[in-house]
């Protein structure tokens, strides 16, 4: 959910639950990601599943403290109740595999269609991880699903 905030959070929880409701659709249909994961705390308090997409600079690019110091937020994240589930691109997988959270991954695979996945030493890993629930893929077009 883009540009949700503390101060936005209710008005936007309420107005999706409305919406679901004229669409008759329901919350167990939806994955509600944002990168506040503060924010995202009422949607899981009220039933949604909730996704923190990390912000994870590029790892050749970080220092060992800055990389101890990503781990350690993405901790407090996944430890702190407020989300169902971390989102992140694939290819920060090996950083974040050894964590030990509470929490769902969900992932998404750039340039690769769901054919494949069993041909990739990472993606193999990824499909055997029981805490990876999604893992999006390439498929005709140019949109990934």
């Amino acid at each position: 959910m883009k540009n949700l905030t503390e101060a936005n959070c209710r008005r936007a929880e309420s107005l999706l639950t409305a919406m679901l409701t004229h669409a008759g659709a329901y919350k167990e249909q939806l994955i509600v990601e944002s990168r506040n994961w503060k924010a995202l705390r009422l949607f899981t308090e009220q039933g949604y599943y909730t996704s923190c997409y990390l912000d994870i600079p590029r790892l050749d690019e970080m220092s060992d403290d800055e990389r101890t110091q990503r781990l350690d937020s993405v901790q407090q994240v996944a430890r702190s109740g407020a989300v169902s589930a971390v989102s992140f691109p694939a290819s920060y997988y090996v950083f974040l595999r050894d964590l030990d959270f509470p929490v769902d991954m969900l992932t998404w695979e750039h340039r690769r269609w769901a054919w494949q996945l069993p041909f990739f030493s990472r993606s193999r890993a990824i499909l055997k991880d029981n805490r990876v629930k999604v893992v999006l893929v390439k498929e005709k077009g140019h949109y990934h699903q």
